[in-house]
């Protein structure tokens, strides 16, 4: 598997508040002519939606991969992760929808 570079990606910032938490994007600067960097930009997009309209979900899910995150009972390392998604299929049938 190829390594990935989180340098090029696209990234959310959870923060918490005095009553919650609060998510953003860091670099909204997002080079609309890779395709595959404004995929990235609007899952993340989706991803601030979803914690915000549905934070127990969320909240949820992340236990749940913590849970599922785990070897040997230590938490995996960014190295350790195999969750490249190939979003080939997923480009060619939202192209239109992407411009």
């Amino acid at each position: 598997m190829e390594k990935v570079n989180f340098n090029k990606g696209v990234k959310i910032i959870i923060s918490p508040t005095e009553t919650g938490y609060a998510c953003g994007l860091i670099n909204e600067k997002v080079d609309m002519q890779d395709e595959g960097l404004y995929l990235c930009h609007i899952i993340a997009q989706g991803m601030i939606k979803f914690a915000m309209s549905q934070p127990q979900e969320a909240f949820n899910f992340g236990v749940e991969q913590v849970g599922e995150s785990k070897v040997n009972g230590e938490i995996k390392r960014f190295e350790d992760y195999d969750n490249v998604v190939d979003i080939t299929d997923l480009l060619k049938k939202n192209k239109k929808d992407l411009n």
